[in-house]
């Protein structure tokens, strides 16, 4: 009792529930803005052109079905410490965090998404502190086993636990699951069963949350009960904490869970230390925590749904609990439907901004799946430990088994509800600021009750958020241009305002697949812009009659681009008698010209267009010779504002 008296001593006084958090929390804001805003320096990072040596140091890496993806810090040929995602193929034995890697690839500057208005990965990763990446073929690499520490050995821990459970006898389904929802491996389940959970409103169930770390309390919990009989009530807290802790390390310590952790740590912390618990306070110090780890998690869809729904379960479900007074079955159930109501109401417009869906029917997916979510993962995590002891329980399977067919039908039959799920949602980010400040009315209206102020303040938000949500997704009359890779080549698609056209050195059958790949790839796009399919611009002969691969010349509406591919142009691409000029001229990545002031000077265009794979040198170059000429020149990047000037 005397170790508990110093540490509660320790702790100070006043308690610590009543530390402000919030000025901390707002610098810790606006440091990681700051901190995005900076410029990396790293897009214009000189990179050898052919295959180099390389060391580095991995940082994370996860199994892939044909090998392994990491994230290396990199060093050498003139390049110290920047970080580089790199696929291995093959790699037969893993690579862990911390290893050494020498390899022999080329490394290149992330790419461009390919798909114009979708999740932009490469993004991602750029705001993660990942410039490079490189695919390394087998046996172009060498690993360097690191210090076997406790982090490495947590990482084989999860690892070995996924292993376990493939050769289990559990079923392909319930594996993918307890992979996604245990372990955090959501790769294969989001091509599985990741379109069906999401249209049902049951994405977060595959994304490790606070929901699966409640769960995982609860069930340690009871699995340690014998220590609460025992009344060793503050050990089965401290157990049980740091075997959350634990969890967070082994699952890759994404944003949600540690969040979860950090919040059920303050909340353990008062019992063990008898202070009063403040969740407000536990929230603004995971959120202060996580930032001054990463600035990057800002701007993490992960980061941002997580907080959103935990802000609002705060902030309503104190007051909207009250409500119901039909017993205390009555108040349970009733509580547990607003978990998931005012969760959904503080995370949805953000999952609606980054996914551009939202799914109508996510309460009445969401309550018979909260039944059955903790007997799958204290099943799952059951049969975990009964793996690793070599025991193969059988019985175990078939109980997770019939658990997850359950849920696996309840979503599949949400999903199938033809209006279950509202698509092409698309708006500013803007827009969320009046809705979340009609939030915070309503809020301050309940904990308040001030009722008349609510009539005038609410519905003024509200319109005003209608009215954001209004003119944030109207439609553009500019014309728009992006690139699309499908077919196998560089393809331009471009968008008037009414009609979206298709331009392809392409021809016959090879024209048409390309092109219906091109509409696939880009569904979301076109659908926002009501353009069912796209229409291939119109291929003119050039004056001798004769369509050249390398350059030929077609018009959308009434606009005319000529598209130059390789060095080897026709000569004569415009026809004798237009005296116009083009009003576009599209310069392949493939066209590998010193200089293009003869083309635009010959061709007379209004307006240059440079592919988006284009080397970034020879960009700086030909931008430079067009400013010296008067002539505007954009470079067509996958980003989803279109064509953007170049600076």
């Amino acid at each position: 009792m005397g170790i508990w008296r110093r540490l509660r001593a320790f702790s100070g006084n006043p308690p610590l529930s009543m530390v402000p958090m919030l000025p901390l929390a707002v610098v810790a804001t606006a440091i990681a803005v700051v901190l995005n805003a900076l410029p990396d320096g790293n897009e214009n990072v000189l990179l050898p052109d052919d295959e180099c040596r390389y060391d580095g140091v991995v940082i994370e890496s996860s199994r892939l079905e044909n090998g392994q993806r990491c994230i290396v810090a990199v060093s050498g040929n003139g390049l110290c410490g920047i970080n580089a995602q790199l696929f291995l193929a093959g790699c037969a034995d893993d690579v862990f965090n911390g290893d050494t890697i020498k390899f022999y690839a080329k490394l290149q500057i992330l790419p461009p998404s390919t798909e114009p208005e979708a999740f932009d990965y490469s993004e991602y990763l750029r705001q993660k502190g990942v410039a490079l990446t490189a695919y390394v073929p087998e046996n172009h690499y060498s690993v360097i086993r690191g210090p076997d520490t406790f982090l490495r050995k947590l990482d084989k821990v999860g690892r070995t636990t996924a292993a376990l459970l493939d050769a289990s006898n559990l079923s392909d389904g319930a594996i993918v699951f307890l992979k996604a929802a245990l372990l955090g491996d959501a790769a294969e389940a989001r091509k599985t069963i990741g379109g069906t959970f999401s249209a049902a409103g049951l994405a977060h169930v595959l994304a490790l949350s606070g929901m699966h770390v409640a769960t995982l309390y609860a069930v340690l919990t009871v699995f340690l009960f014998p220590l609460y009989l025992l009344r060793q009530r503050r050990v089965l807290a401290i157990s049980v904490l740091l075997l959350l802790w634990i969890y967070a390390f082994v699952t890759g310590m994404s944003a949600s869970v540690v969040r979860a952790v950090v919040m059920a740590s303050c909340l353990g912390g008062a019992f063990v230390f008898q202070r009063t618990n403040s969740p407000v306070n536990a929230w603004l110090l995971a959120w202060t925590l996580l930032l001054l780890a990463d600035a990057g998690n800002l701007y993490d869809a992960g980061f941002q749904m997580s907080f959103a729904a935990t802000g609002a379960i705060l902030l309503f479900l104190p007051r909207l609990s009250g409500i119901c007074g039909a017993g205390r079955c009555g108040k349970y159930m009733w509580t547990y439907v607003m978990v998931s109501v005012v969760a959904m109401a503080g995370s949805g417009i953000v999952a609606a901004y980054h996914f551009h869906t939202f799914p109508v029917l996510f309460i009445v997916a969401n309550i018979p799946v909260g039944f059955l979510l903790p007997g799958v993962l204290g099943g799952g995590l059951l049969l975990c430990l009964l793996l690793w002891a070599g025991f193969d329980a059988v019985w175990l399977c078939v109980v997770i088994d019939w658990l997850y067919m359950c849920i696996e039908w309840v979503a599949d039959f949400i999903a199938n509800v033809e209006w279950a799920q509202m698509r092409n949602l698309w708006f500013p980010w803007w827009v969320m600021l009046p809705y979340f400040a009609m939030l915070l009315s309503v809020a301050y209206v309940l904990w308040q009750k001030n009722i008349r102020r609510a009539w005038v303040v609410t519905p003024v938000f509200a319109i005003l958020t209608v009215v954001a949500l209004h003119f944030g997704n109207c439609k553009t009359n500019l014309p728009e241009w992006f690139v699309s890779t499908a077919g196998g080549t560089t393809s331009v698609v471009c968008f008037d305002g009414s009609k979206g056209y298709y331009i392809s050195p392409y021809e016959g059958s090879l024209l048409a697949s390309a092109k219906m790949q091109a509409e696939d790839a880009l569904e979301n796009y076109l659908s926002r812009r009501s353009v069912d399919s796209l229409s291939v611009a119109k291929i003119y002969n050039s004056a001798d009659n004769v369509i050249s691969w390398n350059s030929y010349k077609c018009n959308f509406g009434n606009k005319l681009v000529v598209y130059i591919c390789t060095d080897s142009i026709l000569p004569h691409i415009l026809a004798d008698n237009d005296t116009r000029g083009a009003d576009y001229l599209l310069v392949h990545g493939t066209y590998r010209g010193r200089d293009i002031s003869g083309l635009v000077k010959e061709l007379r265009p209004d307006t240059v267009l440079l592919a988006s794979e284009m080397h970034w040198r020879r960009r700086a170059r030909w931008t430079d010779s067009m400013r010296v000429a008067s002539v505007p020149c954009l470079w067509l990047r996958h980003y989803r504002f279109g064509a953007r000037p170049v600076d």
